[in-house]
């Protein structure tokens, strides 16, 4: 008897790199893992939950081709890698901060489970 499936994400990657208000990203970049968990009932819940982690910021899912189950999240970071404040926003935009634009990807899987019958495969053994 199968139960009812949950959607999960084991971990995510990080990807940053200094943003110049008037010349874009420097190519640079560095990236970083996590290995945090979520699971939701609902793809809806789950996709709830990766933003509230992130706090803040756009989402696209399914931004690369053949990478099915992914969501990347967008937004932009002050020095503390938290989300940039209004004050630092204005700094950065004036060439007077620094920013930079992160990116938080996510793999969804759907997980399904069921009993074992733990006599038939441990018959073997």
């Amino acid at each position: 008897m199968m139960d009812d499936a949950t959607y999960e994400v084991n971990g995510w990657l990080k990807f940053v790199e200094e943003d110049s208000w008037e010349n874009g990203c420097d190519g640079k970049g560095t990236s970083f893992q996590g290995s945090d968990r979520f699971h939701a009932p609902s793809v809806s819940e789950l996709l709830e939950q990766l933003q509230d982690f992130v706090y803040e910021g756009s989402m696209e899912i399914d931004p690369c081709e053949g990478e099915i189950g992914r969501v990347d999240f967008f937004r932009m970071e002050g020095a503390s890698g938290e989300v940039l404040t209004s004050a630092e926003e204005t700094a950065w935009r004036n060439g007077e901060g620094k920013a930079w634009y992160a990116v938080y990807t996510f793999y969804v899987e759907k997980v399904t489970r069921e009993p074992v019958d733990l006599e038939k495969e441990t018959s073997n053994v």
